[in-house]
């Protein structure tokens, strides 16, 4: 799932990426887990981690 077609993704622009953290946060916080967010998103479940440890850390401005 990752790696080979990453280089067809098409690039996003920074509002947009802003809007897919914050929409990864509010789906955890509405009780999905990271796992089934990164999936929904189509990004590494690391990744839907570190985006949870910056909003518990600075909130929706280290989402930025």
């Amino acid at each position: 799932m990752f790696g080979i077609m990453d280089e067809h993704k098409p690039k996003l622009t920074a509002a947009a990426k802003e809007a897919r953290r914050k929409l990864a946060i509010r789906n955890v916080l509405d009780g999905w887990s990271q796992a089934d967010v990164a999936a929904f998103l189509g990004v590494h479940p690391v990744t839907v981690a570190k985006w949870m440890a910056a909003y518990r850390s600075g909130g929706d401005d280290a989402l930025r």
